[in-house]
Parts: structure tokens; sequence; C-alpha cells
């Protein structure tokens, strides 16, 4: 039984870690894959209760796994009591993170995300430097959230960091832009 938990522990562990890596890798990008169920039946959210992203299920297994290593010294007589708790605990965290974490983060995130249209028009800094005839990254600040995202000069001149700058238009995510001083 000690080995269940030890190989649940390790491999949620590992997974996060590698989640952790691949996205810092794509967040360079700005490629990115989320994967989430919600159920709803009528006016109850099961989705709320149960662990059914990957995040939430890896976050079970480490839970679960170390729980289950802990508990298993003291009760090494009535493994499957330890097994029983292991789970208990494993979807206790989860679902209190899920109903006091994830969700207000959701709804808050939802509520504050503009559309790309709405940069059109809007000024800027640049980030990282906006190289000649290639890319850059630009940081735009829209009711009081500061968004980031991969830029390209609509004159495809070079524009070096900290320069002001201003949004003509977006072109497959990426903001096309020019110096702010031509625009006044």
């Amino acid at each position: 039984m000690l080995q269940v938990f030890s190989v649940c522990f390790w491999v949620g562990v590992a997974v996060t870690v590698v989640n952790a890596v691949i996205g810092l890798v794509f967040g360079i990008f700005d490629f990115g894959l989320d994967i989430d169920i919600d159920l709803d039946i009528g006016d109850f959210d099961l989705g709320a209760f149960l662990p059914l992203s990957p995040t939430m299920f890896f976050l079970f297994l480490i839970v679960f796994g170390g729980s289950g290593m802990i508990l298993s010294k003291p009760m090494s007589d009535m493994l499957w009591l330890a097994f029983v708790i292991a789970i208990v605990i494993g979807f206790g965290v989860i679902t209190l993170l899920n109903v006091f974490v994830i969700k207000p983060l959701k709804k808050i995130s939802s509520k504050e995300t503009a559309a790309l249209s709405d940069f059109v028009g809007m000024t800027g800094k640049v980030t990282e430097k906006i190289y000649e005839n290639g890319f850059g990254k630009i940081t735009i600040i829209c009711d009081g959230n500061t968004v980031t995202g991969p830029a390209k000069s609509s004159t495809g001149q070079e524009i070096s960091k900290g320069t002001e700058i201003f949004i003509e238009k977006i072109d497959s995510k990426v903001y096309i832009v020019d110096l702010l001083e031509r625009k006044s």
C-alpha cells in the first residue's frame, strides 16, 4: 500500500513540475491549452466538488499520496483505513481549493478580460525590444490591469525597450504598433 501512495505522490509531483516547465517554455511563445470540465445538474454545480481539471486531479494525487504515506506508518495494521482517510483528505483539499480559490479567480478573470479589439488605439510601452522586421513584447495598462503580448512594428523598424507606442491593429494575436510620437 505504501508503494501506491508513493507512486501517486511522485507522479503528481512529476507531472506538476513538467507542466510548470512546459508552461514557462510555451509562455514565451504565448501558447496555451486549458482543459476544464463543468457539470451542472439544474442549479447544482457538480464541478465545484469534483477534480475535473488535470491540475486538480494531479493535486489530488499529491495530497492523497502524501497523506497516505504519512498515515501508513502509525496505521500500519489498518492500511485500508489510511487509504480511506487519504482519499477523504485529498478530496477535501481539492474541493476547498476549487470552491474558495479556483472558481472565484475564474469569475474575476472572466469579468476583467478585455477583447483584443479593445486595445486598438491604446498606448503602451515596449518591454522587450522590437527587432527590425521582427518581434518584441509590449505592455499595456487597461482598466487597471497590465496586459503583455507580442508586438511587431507597422513600419518594420526597430523599436527599443521603454519606447512609448500606439497600437494600430492586431493581427493573429500580435500587436501591430508604431511610435507614439508619430501619432501625436
